[in-house]
């Protein structure tokens, strides 16, 4: 998705003008003056161009508030080698005022799925003007792009593979651009480390100051996981499908409280399917189980759980893809029984 392969990066011709930094030893404090740069020119021509473009007219620069810029790190990096520390390297040595919040550098490797559950998840629980740099990227070296988003005023930064798909189906866009500028990347770049040599910068700039639409051609299409955000209603039946399995094992899904409060009221109405057996009603909490009794609730996202308690869910039901999830009014009388006995 996106625009055709072969013109989404652009390529200027020319040696960025920090590249002779390199021989010196001082690229990292060479892009530093590419941001004051940037920040000086987007400040001259600001305003009426980006009124005509239905945007708003860009915020003051990060570094002249109050507050230190946040940028948050979601990636499948681990804590074992030293990927991570390299990001927060270069974000640190671009822009020192920074704050960096780690969420999360376990992301099951290249479970693209995942990284954009946690990012949804976080999303709106930091404040505006936040930075998400979320780096989960099995295709680093091709040619996929790179977007800045800005969505409800927090901004992600990510490769364009589906990252950003619940964000998108949650929040509305206010921008979305393509990272292309290479002024704004490490000077030498390695073909499986664009984390460190093109998004850290990218977000150290962003922070700094350095206006969205600096970074590249506006984005008119993203590319977006075939997963809904939300549970799909069919004859009366909420049929969902396993978004997240958190480390306790339990079965995140996509029915949504609202959805089943919608409908005439209490959560306790209803009955939960997992592959066509009966686990029972909604239940409060996992104490409302046997110890080792499988059952659903409301977790504390909003999202209906298969969870056991104090054991795992995701033991029983390895693969999430395979996982169908049904919810279906109860009506007396009916034959419904529960398998949700110890497992």
């Amino acid at each position: 998705m996106g625009p055709e392969r072969s013109d989404r990066f652009i390529d200027r011709g020319a040696v960025p003008f920090h590249h002779a930094a390199r021989r010196s030893g001082c690229r990292l404090a060479a892009q530093r003056f590419a941001a004051d740069r940037l920040v000086m020119d987007a400040r001259i021509d600001a305003g009426e161009e980006e009124r005509s473009k239905g945007l708003d007219p860009l915020p003051v620069p990060r570094g002249q508030t109050s507050a230190p810029p946040i940028i948050t790190l979601i990636t499948d990096y681990g804590l074992r080698d030293g990927y991570t520390a390299a990001l927060k390297g270069v974000i640190l040595t671009l822009a020192p005022q920074v704050r960096i919040v780690d969420v999360t550098q376990e992301i099951e490797p290249f479970d693209v799925q995942h990284g954009a559950f946690v990012l949804r998840q976080v999303w709106n629980w930091f404040p505006p003007e936040t930075i998400h740099l979320v780096v989960v990227d099995p295709g680093v070296g091709t040619m996929r792009p790179i977007l800045l988003g800005r969505y409800e005023g927090r901004y992600v930064i990510a490769p364009d593979n589906g990252l950003i798909t619940f964000v998108h189906r949650s929040f509305r866009t206010e921008a979305m651009y393509w990272v292309e500028n290479r002024e704004l990347f490490l000077a030498d770049l390695s073909s499986t480390f664009h984390g460190r040599d093109m998004m850290a910068p990218a977000a150290a700039h962003l922070a700094a100051g350095v206006p969205p639409r600096m970074f590249g051609r506006p984005a008119d299409r993203v590319e977006l996981l075939p997963i809904p955000w939300r549970a799909e209603e069919r004859g009366g039946v909420l049929e969902g499908r396993v978004l997240h399995v958190d480390r306790f094992g339990t079965l995140v899904t996509n029915v949504h409280r609202d959805q089943l409060e919608r409908r005439k009221g209490s959560v306790e109405r209803w009955r939960v399917f997992v592959n066509g057996d009966c686990i029972g009603p909604i239940r409060a909490t996992f104490a409302d189980g046997r110890e080792g009794e499988m059952l659903a609730l409301i977790g504390g996202g909003g999202f209906l759980e298969i969870a056991v308690n104090r054991g795992r869910a995701a033991d029983r039901y390895p693969h999430r893809s395979d996982v169908r999830i049904e919810v279906r009014e109860h009506r007396a009388g009916s034959d419904e029984t529960s398998v949700g006995g110890a497992v």
